[in-house]
């Protein structure tokens, strides 16, 4: 079903709307979308149909406000209470959800010449990295129309926006940003996820429910509510129109109420102005960070981290909420190594009686079978002993029959023997050797009494653009580290000398660096320029330095690409490799050949 529909009213209806218009038209409707399960056992189909024929009702809907000239409209999709529903009906909610937003970027055409503006408010960080990058594209791509403007509250609260407008301004006072006298009504206001979007003047709900469900209590102050019978599926034009004579009727009482609750405090202030600039600033660059980083669907979508559209600036924390480490940790091992539960009493039985090595298990299931494997081993043992020992003899057996067939090969005739010639040949004395000695070179590349297996080359460089590392360690994210401070940073596990610690058994003390260095290209008008890149070399580590999984050779500057998958060794930290661009211009690390000169 499309977004974009056509008019669906009769004659009669779009007469009630010329009457209509003749009145007092609100400008904001919002609509809290209540009755698609009932809906879905009434006519006994499945919940998730019940949903989707909720949102064509939606599309229907916002055809109506359409053509009554209402120019924005918000709707409750999905509160975060929802969650706590059964996985299946979720599962199906998240599977629509995907499939509209995709549908509604493969619309838009039809979006940017209609001038509607899609918003989405709420805590995106509980649903999957997939459906939040297609919500970033499509608030991206409409974000400049300006006829109709539609607000998608999904995985919303009003306590969470609320709670996340009070992080903000405590951020904002931590940092400097604003003052604590500058707090008030309005700041408070403008730092909520709708801070830029005008209060609603009509609320409607349908199947009979008379609550607001945690739905737009700061903006509901001052607005008309109007309760539906009806079951949101069911929802009619007649409905609609019925809501807004309503509105009419109470417009003149609702006008006094707004000028009693009136305050006479203005955000004015060049601080403040300058703070909600920021925080909107950090809020569409996190959009566009969402939208262009194809490397978090693939490591990303087993994650949640809190990340608030509209809400608060861009926070890492990959923290699982429905389950603690431990149980987290339990699960992946049975399935990694398919064991089976505790209670299992004929899989361990069969587990005593086989000869084979034991299994990886609980500390529970290994206590159990001990005796068992203790007198396994010592048979084991013993079998090795003879087998090791019948290998030695023979062993000694081929030795010392190749003894016997050895000969020493004849010399040609007419010519010496050239064991005879080399003894007689005099000996060439050494010479002398001028370059730096093994000691020298530890005393000119040693730090903290620790000797540096890397020097930087006469290439490096330290970058204009603030390169980021992402490191993840499973279901985890770790710090952002920073990695545009310095040309050129050494991984390893002795942390005397590591800029990057690696505390992972498997990596070497100096396992590898990263060299951001000078390097020609070809611009894409034939001449030539230099830039700084970022590279990788492996330090002849023990165990390898891989990125994309793909193991690089010792020695060798390897280049790296933003999105690339940096991992050490054996070690689960995988590290993914960004930047933030330090103007608009993406070629803002050239060096122009003029200005190069070579140190």
């Amino acid at each position: 079903m499309s977004w974009i529909r056509d008019s669906t009213l009769n004659w009669l209806q779009c007469i009630a709307i010329k009457v209509l218009k003749t009145g007092k038209v609100p400008k904001h409707v919002a609509f809290i979308m209540d009755g698609n399960r009932r809906y879905a056992s009434k006519k006994k189909v499945d919940k998730v149909e019940g949903h989707t024929k909720g949102f064509d009702k939606l599309t229907e809907t916002l055809q109506w406000c359409f053509d009554l000239g209402i120019p924005e409209v918000t709707v409750y999709a999905f509160s975060i209470e929802n969650f706590k529903r059964n996985k299946e009906e979720i599962d199906g909610i998240m599977e629509l959800a995907k499939q509209k937003f995709q549908r509604l970027l493969d619309e838009r055409d039809k979006l940017m010449e209609h001038g509607i503006h899609i918003r989405v408010i709420g805590n995106l960080s509980l649903i999957p990295m997939d459906i939040r990058k297609l919500i970033a594209e499509a608030m991206l791509i409409t974000r400049h129309n300006n006829k109709v403007f539609l607000n998608v509250a999904f995985a919303y609260t009003s306590r969470d926006e609320i709670t996340q407008a009070v992080k903000n301004v405590v951020e904002g006072v931590k940092n400097a940003d604003i003052l604590v006298d500058d707090i008030n009504e309005e700041l408070l206001s403008k730092s909520l996820y709708t801070g830029d979007l005008p209060e609603p003047d009509l609320l409607i709900r349908t199947s009979g429910e008379v609550r607001f469900s945690d739905f737009l209590l700061w903006q509901t102050a001052k607005c008309y509510v109007y309760f539906s019978d009806v079951l949101w599926p069911e929802f009619t034009g007649w409905d609609l129109l019925t809501a807004v004579f309503y509105y009419q009727r109470c417009y003149s009482d609702l006008q006094e109420i707004v000028k009693v609750q009136e305050t006479n405090v203005k955000t004015n202030d060049d601080r403040i102005s300058t703070y909600i600039a920021k925080l909107n600033r950090d809020r569409l660059r996190l959009l566009q960070r969402i939208s262009s980083t194809d490397i978090f669907l693939s490591i990303l979508n087993r994650q949640s981290f809190d990340t608030i559209v509209y809400g608060h600036p861009y926070k890492l924390n990959m923290a699982d909420r429905s389950s603690s480490d431990s149980q987290r940790r339990r699960k992946r091992n049975r399935e990694r190594h398919d064991y089976p539960d505790r209670d299992d009493t004929q899989y361990h039985a069969k587990r005593k009686n086989d000869r084979t090595s034991p299994r990886r298990d609980d500390r529970s299931s290994r206590n159990r079978d001990y005796d068992s494997r203790s007198k396994r081993n010592k048979d084991e043992n013993s079998r090795n002993k003879d087998f090791r020992r019948e290998k030695d003899k023979s062993n000694d057996r081929n030795r010392f029959s190749e003894v016997k067939v050895k000969k020493e090969p004849s010399p040609e005739w007419g010519k010496s023997n050239s064991k005879e010639q080399s003894k007689n040949k005099p000996q060439e004395k050494e010479k002398p050797n001028y370059e730096l000695s093994g000691k020298l070179t530890e005393d000119a590349n040693t730090v903290n009494g620790v000797v540096i297996k890397y020097a930087e080359p006469q290439d490096a460089r330290k970058p204009k653009r603030r390169w980021r590392l992402y490191p993840f360690k499973g279901e985890k994210a770790l710090p952002t580290l920073y990695v545009h401070r310095q040309s050129a940073y050494l991984m390893g596990r002795d942390r005397k000398v590591a800029d990057i610690p690696l505390d992972h058994p498997s990596c070497s003390k100096q396992h590898a660096a990263l060299q951001f260095r000078l390097v020609p290209f070809q611009r894409d008008g034939g001449g030539e320029g230099r830039r700084v890149r970022p590279y990788l070399i492996d330090l002849e580590s023990a165990n390898g330095t891989f990125v994309n999984n793909v193991k690089l050779e010792p020695r060798r500057y390897h280049e790296l690409l933003e999105r690339d998958v940096i991992r050490f060794g054996f070690s689960s930290r995988e590290y993914v490799l960004l930047h933030e661009q330090s103007r608009d211009d993406a070629l803002d690390d050239d060096v122009p050949l003029a200005t190069n000169t070579t140190q």
